[in-house]
């Protein structure tokens, strides 16, 4: 929903004209942030799609082998069972990435609960650890759907090589 900017009244996305106080809506006549908010989004969501580098063949044999990649510990199982598969490395690389930023990501949050012992502090920690499980299911949903796509914030890091 839209704000005029010449009265401040809510105005409908789609309106020409305020219903106040009649004056021009434009791209103008929207509150700031929503552009730059979506960019920002765009930015850390949209990442490098690296499927070209991988043969169909390698994908649809190792789909599996990537899915356990995202499983937590089963990340194993690629590591050692689909050595030679490219496809499954480059999972299993993002799995193990994020299997040690969730490990890290406990150590400190626990210690700092341990120390500090705050409810409010422990519930933001909980919902920021939602963020692990989003990016497991996305690294799934790629892998299933036969994608090398490297994972927002911790797609960068290489481990296995």
């Amino acid at each position: 929903m839209a704000f005029c900017t010449k009265c401040g009244a809510f105005v409908d996305d789609t309106a020409a004209f305020c219903t106040s106080c009649g004056a021009q809506t434009g791209s103008g006549a929207a509150s700031g942030g929503g552009a730059e908010q979506q960019s920002t989004f765009d930015r850390v969501t949209n990442t490098e799609d690296v499927t070209s580098a991988f043969t169909p063949e390698d994908i649809e044999k190792n789909k599996a082998m990537a899915i356990f990649s995202y499983i937590g510990i089963l990340v194993i199982v690629p590591i050692l069972a689909a050595k030679d598969s490219p496809y499954a490395k480059f999972h299993s690389n993002q799995g193990l990435v994020l299997l040690i930023a969730w490990v890290i990501y406990s150590i400190i949050t626990g210690v700092i609960n341990n120390i500090l012992n705050l409810l409010a502090l422990r519930m933001i920690f909980s919902l920021a650890s939602l963020l692990f499980i989003a990016l497991a299911v996305l690294g799934i949903v790629n892998a299933a759907g036969g994608k090398a796509k490297k994972l927002p914030l911790i797609g960068e890091l290489t481990i296995i090589k």
